[in-house]
């Protein structure tokens, strides 16, 4: 997964914290080859989004975002998505990491074109 230009909004420290997620996904695809616990790089995913998502939240709130609460809901759903595969994973149970992968990357590129694009749009109104 690779992050392109396509994917900015327009404000710096979001825009690297997004990078990262890339990162840690792109870290879910090689996990297999490289021998790395997918478990681990879900927990990194988790902690990771915890502070992307309040950073985000905490510049909406500071720009008076009119959609910040359902912007939020976005942000807990997929976080407790995260958790359950986390935890199914936890338990042993098998899960397929590709569509462990496919979900993350869907999610992400359709929340950061469809709903934080607006946070961008909405700073420079």
């Amino acid at each position: 997964m690779q992050w392109s230009v396509e994917y900015s909004i327009g404000v710096f420290n979001i825009d690297q914290e997004h990078k990262k997620l890339f990162e840690i996904i792109t870290m879910i695809e090689h996990s297999e080859q490289n021998n790395i616990n997918i478990v681990d790089v879900l927990k990194k995913m988790v902690e990771y989004v915890k502070l992307h998502f309040a950073s985000e939240e905490k510049f909406m709130r500071k720009i008076y975002y009119p959609n910040l609460d359902y912007h939020i809901q976005l942000h807990r759903k997929f976080e407790a998505q995260i958790i359950l595969y986390l935890n199914q994973l936890k338990k042993g149970e098998q899960i397929d990491i590709f569509s462990i992968k496919q979900f993350l990357e869907k999610w992400l590129i359709n929340h950061i074109l469809k709903e934080d694009k607006k946070i961008g749009e909405y700073r420079y109104k």
